[in-house]
């Protein structure tokens, strides 16, 4: 028999810590490549971006995401739902100097740092504060970004568990060195209007993270973990450069009287040594066109001063440019963006890569929709005094053009062998794929939708029908098909 347990009177409390340990910027932690703790990241990531291979890749994503149709869809279909949903569209519609497009232009600037930050900014919509609208409504007037660059640290509460938002530099004089800022978070604590630092409070903001596995607030940016495979790009460019030129131009060889360079020479004999030598470094690194030395010659008619050049075999740099386009490869193998090496092909394997970055680009959209949805309506609902619990949301399209004419006969040929349910949730994800914004109530009867769909039985197309015969459509809607029927080599005609 069960023994009953008496039910537990303390609650556990919490153990562990964040580990936040940095002070200087109140980072979550630090990095052993100080290059990639905050802010020197920003930094870091600035110079990555000026590599084509690394601003390909980031900006494959964003062009990707630009396109992706958004739309605001409400809650249900009642008319005060339908309301609040057109309510959104006004907002962003209204929002001065800047569109539903700039915004996630602005906040898709987390692909290349890691994290972005957008500033709330709230009116009361009335012509007389420059709205399209005068009811009165609090409306959204514009979302500012908040630099990265011009953060200089986040703030925690006193016992660093929870993150209350960013300190930022409002002063337009800089206030860090190269690396990073010279100004701790100490300073900014005790005097937070001292050289510009203002607090923006968590709640003030809309707060966008490319991973949110992490609590750390400047996120981990895609480029963290190509960092590795940048630097050793960049070695191997570097020396491919030289290379090419030492292979194009030679390298320069001097020739000199051996007692020229003696450590006994006379002062002429040891300013003329060091003449040539000059002249031969300054050739080579093209700062000088020529250089002029005597004629004179030994006995066997062979020159003492002498300068030539040395060809060098192009093998080792085809060598050097193999492996620097081996490490392209991998950096966008990488950041999943490998398909832009494919070209106009169109193989199934160069099909698969397009659709992985598909879903990079896909995960980046939700993030930003995410944030939209449960902070930026929830808080203008909540401003304007409504239920923010049943709101409308941010939903987005299809990533690729759907080809329509395949997409048809699709739900043609499902429909006709009766393989997809004719519901609501069916006949909105139809309208979704092409492009309209109405959406068929959930709860609507089958009597309704029949009804809303114009269905009568004596008027159901036989289209596609075929399909549900024995032979499959063979031979249109006949169960047998016969030696002479032409129909049955044209599976289109069903």
């Amino acid at each position: 028999m069960a023994v009953k347990q008496k039910p537990t009177k303390s609650i556990p409390t919490e153990i562990g810590v964040t580990g936040v340990y940095s002070r200087t910027v109140g980072s979550y932690f630090q990095e052993a490549i100080k290059e990639l703790s905050f802010p020197y990241s920003l930094e870091t990531y600035d110079k990555m971006m000026m590599d084509v291979t690394i601003a390909s890749a980031i900006t494959a994503v964003n062009v990707i995401a630009n396109r992706v149709p958004i739309y605001v869809e409400s809650y249900d279909q009642s008319p005060t739902h339908q309301k609040r949903a057109e309510f959104i569209r006004q907002c962003f519609d209204d929002m001065q100097g800047d569109t539903l497009d700039g915004v996630i232009q602005k906040a898709l600037t987390f692909n290349r740092y890691g994290f972005s930050v957008l500033e709330k900014v709230f009116y009361r919509r009335r012509f007389k504060n420059g709205s399209k609208y005068d009811d009165g409504k609090i409306g959204v007037k514009y979302l500012p970004m908040r630099k990265q660059h011009s953060l200089t640290g986040f703030k925690w509460d006193e016992h660093y568990r929870e993150f209350e938002g960013f300190y930022q530099n409002t002063k337009p004089t800089p206030r860090f060195d190269y690396y990073g800022y010279s100004r701790s978070l100490q300073e900014i604590k005790n005097n937070p209007d001292d050289n510009g630092d203002k607090l923006l409070p968590k709640d003030r903001v809309l707060h966008f993270k490319v991973d949110l596995s992490t609590d750390l607030p400047e996120s981990i940016s895609p480029l963290y973990y190509a960092y590795e495979g940048w630097r050793e790009l960049q070695r191997y460019k570097d020396l491919e450069n030289v290379s090419s030129s030492k292979n194009m131009n030679g390298v320069l060889v001097g020739r000199i009287p051996e007692e020229y360079l003696a450590p006994d020479a006379d002062e002429d004999m040891k300013k003329a040594g060091v003449a040539f030598k000059t002249g031969i470094t300054n050739i080579g690194r093209n700062e000088q066109v020529g250089i002029v030395i005597p004629s004179t010659r030994t006995e066997e008619n062979s020159p003492e001063w002498d300068i030539s050049t040395l060809q060098s075999s192009s093998s080792h740099v085809t060598s050097i440019s193999s492996i620097v386009q081996r490490l392209q490869n991998e950096l966008l193998q990488l950041m999943f963006a490998d398909a832009l090496t494919s070209g106009a092909d169109m193989s199934e394997v160069n099909k698969g890569k397009k659709s992985f970055l598909n879903i990079v680009v896909e995960i980046r959209i939700k993030e930003i929709l995410r944030v939209l949805n449960t902070d930026l309506i929830p808080d203008l609902f909540t401003r304007n005094g409504w239920d923010s619990s049943n709101i409308p949301t941010f939903k987005y399209g299809e990533l690729e053009e759907v080809d329509m004419a395949v997409f048809a006969k699709a739900m043609q040929q499902l429909k006709a062998t009766k393989m997809i349910p004719v519901t609501p949730q069916v006949i909105n994800k139809v309208l979704e794929v092409m492009g309209f914004t109405y959406r068929v109530s959930d709860d609507i009867s089958k009597e309704e939708l029949d009804d809303l769909l114009g269905v009568e039985e004596k008027d159901d197309s036989k289209a596609g029908s075929g399909y549900a015969s024995k032979t499959g459509g063979l031979n249109g809607q006949g169960d047998e098909v016969s030696e002479d029927d032409n129909s049955a080599d044209n599976l289109d005609n069903k």
